[in-house]
């Protein structure tokens, strides 16, 4: 019997801490009005797309966000074509609250291209998808974008872009050399 109430708690534990921490706490209570981005009734506000876009790439890197320093952002992926997607070319490694790229070549610039994308999950079951990513997978993500780079609540503004809004517009990943774009998804599911 001890053994059976020592199984149950573990098993509670573990289905508790799955749903009430970290992203997926965040996912459990985010809601989209079609225009603002709200979790605990704080309203994060951008001028997301007005319609859903297929982001597509390589995914050289996935964190896990510090959710203390963008409360709704819960993973970023940077997504690379040609010699970025080469960890033998460029090395990327994950610095406190960012990346820093390495080239390896002897020679020239690294061709092709690299972003960032910071990811907001429209809900939990989108969320288990995200954490289901891995580095050197190929991904498909549906997702509203915002054009500011800014998330902005009345406690905070969140720029978490470092381009400006009408580059995003010229721009095609696969045709952008040497840049490191930062966008942020609303994701409104993977495939």
């Amino acid at each position: 019997m001890k053994n059976l109430i020592i199984l149950a708690a573990i098993v509670f534990g573990i289905y508790y801490y799955s749903t009430h921490s970290g992203a997926t706490a965040v996912a459990n209570e985010i809601e989209f009005d079609g225009k603002d981005v709200i979790f605990h009734d704080e309203v994060f506000a951008t001028n997301w797309t007005s319609k859903t876009k297929t982001v597509t790439g390589y995914v050289r890197e996935i964190n896990q966000e510090n959710m203390s320093i963008m409360p709704i952002v819960t993973y970023s992926i940077v997504a690379t074509t040609g010699d970025y997607s080469n960890p033998d070319k460029v090395e990327i490694k994950h610095v406190r609250h960012g990346y820093q790229l390495l080239s390896k070549q002897a020679a020239g610039k690294p061709k092709g291209s690299i972003i960032i994308y910071h990811l907001i999950p429209l809900d939990a079951e989108v969320q288990k998808k995200i954490e289901s990513i891995k580095i050197g997978d190929n991904f498909s993500i549906k997702a509203r974008i915002s054009q500011s780079g800014k998330l902005k609540s009345p406690r905070a503004v969140y720029q978490l872009s470092s381009y400006e809004p009408s580059e995003y517009m010229r721009a095609k990943m696969e045709k952008v050399d040497n840049a490191a774009y930062q966008l942020i998804l609303l994701v409104e599911s993977i495939n």
